[in-house]
């Protein structure tokens, strides 16, 4: 799977706020498959790989959770 087909399986995933549990169960998984090392505390995962040979190291950051649009009509 590209970056675009996990995006887009990521994105079908309901993951309102405090309720990201299916979210995080699917990236541990897709993480373990491609051989990252996982460790997981609630919904929150760290996850590293083994580094390349003379390149760069990354550090991605990210909230899988989303939050649910007040309606103005009827929300104050």
């Amino acid at each position: 799977m590209d970056v675009i087909g996990l995006l887009m399986n990521m994105i079908r995933i309901p993951s309102v706020s405090r309720e990201e549990g299916n979210a995080a169960d699917f990236l541990e998984g897709w993480m373990k498959d491609n051989d990252f090392a996982v460790r997981r505390l609630g919904n929150n995962l760290w996850a590293g790989s083994s580094p390349a040979d003379g390149r760069p190291t990354v550090l991605l950051n990210t909230n899988a959770g989303t939050t649910i649009m007040a309606d103005p009509e009827t929300d104050d």
